[in-house]
C-alpha cells in the first residue's frame, strides 16, 4: 500500500508541477526533484523488500541484493542531500537575498542538483568496489550495508550523509526564524516565506523521524556492543517505516502550501 500510495502521491507532485511550472521559482525545482526521488527509491527496490519481508528470507540472490542495497541506499542519500540544499537555499534567499538571494536561478539549482547526485553515486558505489560491502542484513529479508564491517566506510557515511546534513538544516532553519521574526510579518511577501519555510521544515523533520530509528539501530550495529542483540523484527520494521518516508512530502505539500493546493484543484477541474 505504502509502494502504491508513493508512486501515486509524488506522481500528481510531478503533473500539478509540470503543468504550473511557469508559475514555480527556481527553488521549487528541488521539490520536483524531491518527488522524482521518492518514486525512485519505491521503483528501486520496495516490492521486492516488501516480498523478502513475508518471506523471511531475501529471494533475489546476491546480485540481486546489491543492486537493491546500491539503488536504495542512492536513493536514500540523494533524498537527504536535496533536502539539505532546499534549506541552504532557503536560508540564502531569506537571510543573505540582498548579496546572493537573486543569484538563486535555475541554472544554479540544476547544478547543485548534479552535484547532488553525482555525490551521492559515489558514496553508493564505494561498496561495490570493495570500501564498504552490501550484503543480507541481520534478519536475513532485506538488503543494506554489512553494518559490523569496514567501519572506516561506515564512519565516514554517518558524518557525512547523516550528521552534516541533519546540523545544516538545523543551522539554516533555526538563522531562518530568527531573521523571520525580525521582519514585519504583516508583509505579504514575508508572510508567503513563512509558509514556504514551514512546509520546508517539515519535510525534513519527516525525512528525520523516518529515517533516525533506523540510523540509530544501524549505528548500534556497526559500533556497539556484538553481544547486543535486537529482535529481527524491530529492524526490518524500522527499514521499511524509512522507506515509508516517500509517502510523505507530498502529503506535507498538500497540507502546508496552500498556492499547491489550488494548482491540484486547478488540475482536476
Amino acid at each position: 500500500f505504502a509502494a502504491v500510495a508513493a508512486v501515486l502521491l509524488n506522481t500528481l507532485v510531478l503533473r500539478t508541477m509540470w503543468h504550473n511550472r511557469g508559475q514555480l521559482k527556481p527553488i521549487e525545482g528541488l521539490i520536483a526533484l524531491l518527488a522524482c526521488n521518492d518514486i525512485f527509491m519505491v521503483a528501486g527496490g520496495f516490492p521486492l523488500q516488501v516480498h523478502s519481508s513475508f518471506a523471511h528470507t531475501w529471494k533475489y540472490g546476491e546480485t540481486g541484493c546489491s543492486i537493491y542495497a546500491f539503488l536504495v541506499f542512492l536513493g536514500g542519500i540523494a533524498n537527504i542531500y536535496i533536502l539539505m540544499t532546499l534549506s541552504v537555499l532557503r536560508f540564502i534567499k531569506i537571510c543573505c537575498s540582498q548579496k546572493y538571494g537573486r543569484r538563486i536561478s535555475g541554472r544554479v539549482v540544476a547544478i547543485l542538483a548534479v552535484l547532488v547526485y553525482l555525490l551521492a553515486l559515489v558514496l553508493s558505489l564505494c561498496p561495490l568496489f570493495g570500501w564498504g560491502e552490501y550484503g543480507p542484513s541481520e534478519h536475513g529479508s532485506l538488503c543494506t550495508l554489512k553494518w559490523r564491517r569496514h567501519r572506516d566506510y561506515l564512519a565516514t557515511i554517518f558524518i557525512v550523509v547523516f550528521f552534516v546534513p541533519l546540523g545544516s538544516m538545523a543551522i539554516s532553519y533555526s538563522r531562518i526564524c530568527c531573521t523571520l521574526h525580525r521582519l514585519n510579518r504583516t508583509i505579504s511577501s514575508v508572510r508567503r516565506e513563512v509558509q514556504i519555510v514551514r512546509m520546508s521544515g517539515f519535510m525534513c523533520v519527516g525525512f528525520l523521524l523516518a529515517w533516525s530509528p533506523y540510523a540509530i539501530i544501524s549505528m548500534i550495529y556497526a559500533f556497539g556492543n556484538p553481544d547486543i542483540a535486537i529482535p529481527p523484527w524491530i529492524s526490518a520494521t524500522m527499514s521499511l517505516f524509512a522507506k515509508s518516508s516517500t509517502c510523505y512530502n507530498p502529503c506535507i505539500y498538500f497540507i502546508m502550501n496552500r498556492k499547491f493546493r489550488k494548482l491540484i484543484e486547478k488540475e482536476f477541474r
